[in-house]
């Protein structure tokens, strides 16, 4: 995860209707984000040349997962799923099949 990433997290959490899905105070959102920051390995993905075809504002998403060695991209992005064959990116629904049995 990178610092921005941490950010947009944080800032998305308080849209009106992704609030409308999640029954937390924004204390309770504010210190989730805080508590993401303590355990997410925050890396920088500076340097690592990649491409998404199609979208090239989630090139910085794919070299996240590249420089993280990251078991696992959780996404319902169409251009970062179109990579699937080459990097672990699946569907929130195939991760939630694979490991929230």
């Amino acid at each position: 995860m990178t610092k921005s990433m941490l950010v947009e997290i944080g800032t998305a959490l308080h849209y009106p209707n992704v609030r409308q899905r999640i029954a937390l105070s924004d204390d309770q959102l504010d210190r989730y984000v805080q508590a993401l920051r303590f355990a997410a390995d925050v890396v920088d993905p500076a340097g690592v040349t990649v491409q998404v075809p199609g979208d090239r504002d989630d090139d910085v998403i794919l070299a996240t997962l590249v420089v993280a060695k990251a078991d696992w991209l959780v996404t319902g992005d169409a251009a970062l799923l179109a990579l699937a064959d080459q990097h672990p990116i699946i569907t929130p629904a195939a991760f939630a099949a694979r490991h929230l049995r």
